[in-house]
């Protein structure tokens, strides 16, 4: 049996030359964003850096398929439901969701980059409904739960899933199950104490490698 490491290899091989252009012109996007933001704060120049290095690795990792969603995610029934999917990027998630039956996902995005994609996404995933927005407190998921009221709440958002465990218990129970990618051992022991609270039951705990 092959090893994933040994599939990728293969892959590198067999498109060397795509492979070589992907890596060369998100090269190419890092140095023309380094001139353009050039005079801007060093914070904002980090921030867009950090989008373009995630861009690179799910593009690497989407066209070498070795993005495994299904160890990420597929752990809920999510046929004939309502998702709204935090940090859905430009609608990978999003996709996967819905190729396994949900009845339509709203996508969250607050990169202005990525959430541009997302958007001209909905072309062709017309079950797709996408939204801008940067969460930095817990009234913003309170609204999405209030007014999409869905079946399950997807969240990997780098951080801002603090604010989820900051959402009113009354709010926070509307959503029947949630699939929730924490970062650090804070956010997993926070969202923990949160889910006791409320009498949720945790179904899977997955480790993924960074």
């Amino acid at each position: 049996m092959r090893s994933k490491k040994e599939d990728v290899k293969k892959q590198r091989l067999r498109y060397p030359l795509i492979y070589s252009l992907l890596l060369k012109i998100t090269i190419m996007q890092f140095r023309a964003l380094r001139l353009i933001l050039g005079k801007k704060r060093r914070d904002s120049i980090l921030e867009k850096l950090f989008v373009y290095r995630y861009l690179l690795e799910k593009r690497s990792k989407e066209f070498l398929g070795t993005e495994d969603y299904d160890y990420h995610w597929n752990y809920a029934d999510f046929k004939s439901k309502v998702i709204v999917d935090v940090g859905a990027d430009w609608g990978s998630t999003a996709k996967y969701f819905l190729d396994k039956g949900a009845k339509y996902v709203i996508g969250v995005e607050g990169d202005s980059i990525l959430a541009r994609q997302l958007f001209r996404n909905t072309k062709s995933m017309d079950k797709l409904i996408p939204i801008r927005l940067w969460i930095d407190k817990p009234q913003f998921f309170e609204l999405l739960i209030r007014k999409f009221k869905p079946d399950i709440l997807k969240v990997d958002c780098e951080g801002c899933e603090v604010h989820l465990c900051r959402v009113q218990d009354e709010i926070f129970s509307m959503v029947k199950e949630y699939l929730v990618e924490t970062h650090n051992a804070h956010l997993f022991n926070l969202f923990n104490k949160k889910l006791a609270t409320n009498n949720y039951n945790i179904d899977k705990e997955v480790k993924i490698a960074n």
